[in-house]
């Protein structure tokens, strides 16, 4: 039980108690405040949500109320643990959550949500979890709602490509590490949507043999020994790539793929012959010079490495550089230094922030639309919120 007690943090509660009060759960990872969807990054949004809705009345005679959890300990026990002592409590029993987003954590909370009838709002990525249809489904995912890109619209989306281009082979070369499985998940959800095409499409199967994972972890890239070890391993997999594709399929962190195309560039890959598909989910970060580690000093290899993204294309999620969307980015930064204790840095908000903020208002916008403001009907209320769009009209999020 000690690892449990340093993985949970006291209750946090957010807004007014007086009249009637919708409660949910908010259930945040922060074992590494760095990561774009934790704690410190989305509390505050979900903060910023919750005074606005109750500002403005939103809810008619009710008020809105989060109770925060970090979680620190990366187990589907955690999660199991959390989420049934936050919703089984003395306060009464929970009206929805939001959160968590590793695939893991996130499954475990969306099988609960659904035994209790309640909504979970979650922005995690995994592939199909709680399409409609999926044989694995069996209920556990009656009640949940996502507002972020899946792996597998990830996957239909690197085939659009591949059918625009003519292309047919590919080779992933992504980082797999011991507690971010990020990337693993988004090359799964090209893997599988490549694998329910290749037939009628005529593509080369996907096998071991295209197929390479690696760790950044076990490479210091602020260590010279350890950049020349991680280029090391970068040609050694390039080399592998060039008997099998032309197209090279990649996830990592920024500086990892400032690695890799420097690596590519060296070896004559990045003049045409080759393409390189990077996944960016949560950098947005690639041509930033506090990515270019080992080359802070080298003006000339800055140049040729900048000139080696010629050959990539940046698959991405935008961020809206508008007056209202900073506007929006400032106050959710305010909110973390003020409230969380937390700066992030950020002077555009990350899509995990926009899409938690977002969450929080799909799910007044649709209680709001709900006669007499029900709310106690969960299964009703996360079919009100699924192939909804909607534009905020104060920061102009959609």
């Amino acid at each position: 039980m000690e690892g449990l007690t340093l993985a949970l943090v006291p209750l946090l509660l957010i807004a007014g108690t007086t009249g009637d009060t919708v409660r949910f759960g908010v259930i945040l990872e922060d074992q590494n405040p760095s990561e774009p969807y934790s704690y410190g990054h989305v509390g505050p949004a979900v903060e910023l949500a919750v005074q606005r809705i109750n500002r403005e009345g939103w809810l008619g005679p009710h008020r809105l109320m989060a109770q925060y959890q970090k979680i620190t300990k990366m187990s589907q026990y955690t999660a199991l643990t959390v989420a049934m002592g936050m919703y089984e409590n003395d306060s009464g029993n929970l009206d929805f959550f939001l959160g968590p987003t590793s695939e893991y954590l996130a499954q475990t909370v969306i099988r609960l949500a659904a035994f209790w009838k309640v909504p979970v709002m979650t922005c995690s990525i995994v592939w199909r979890l709680g399409v409609k249809g999926d044989p694995r489904d069996d209920g556990n995912y009656e009640t949940v709602v996502r507002t972020v890109p899946t792996s597998g619209d990830l996957g239909k989306l690197v085939l659009r490509l591949y059918q625009e281009y003519d292309w047919t082979r590919g080779f992933q070369l992504y980082h797999k590490g011991n507690d971010d499985d990020s990337c693993y998940f988004l090359q799964s959800g090209i893997w599988s949507e490549w694998h329910i095409v290749n037939e009628e499409r005529e593509l080369e199967p996907l096998t071991h043999e295209s197929i390479a994972e690696f760790s950044q972890d076990e490479f210091n890239l602020t260590d010279p020994a350890g950049r020349r070890e991680m280029d090391k391993r970068f040609a050694d997999e390039l080399e592998r790539v060039k008997a099998v594709s032309r197209v090279i399929i990649t996830c990592a962190s920024a500086p990892y793929v400032w690695r890799l195309m420097k690596v590519a560039r060296e070896m004559g890959m990045t003049n045409g012959d080759y393409v390189f598909l990077i996944v960016d989910v949560f950098d947005h970060a690639y041509l930033q010079p506090d990515t270019w580690i080992g080359s802070e000093d080298n003006q000339q290899e800055r140049r040729d490495i900048l000139d080696a993204f010629r050959a990539a294309f940046v698959i991405t999620v935008p961020r809206p550089d508008t007056p209202a969307f900073r506007e929006f980015s400032e106050q959710v930064r305010e909110i973390g230094k003020q409230n969380f204790g937390f700066d992030s840095g950020e002077t555009l908000a990350n899509p995990f922030v926009e899409s938690y903020f977002n969450d929080v208002l799909l799910y007044a916008t649709a209680l709001n639309g709900t006669p007499g403001y029900n709310y106690t009907n969960g299964t009703e209320m996360a079919l009100k919120m699924r192939n909804v769009s909607f534009i905020g009209k104060e920061y102009g999020i959609s």
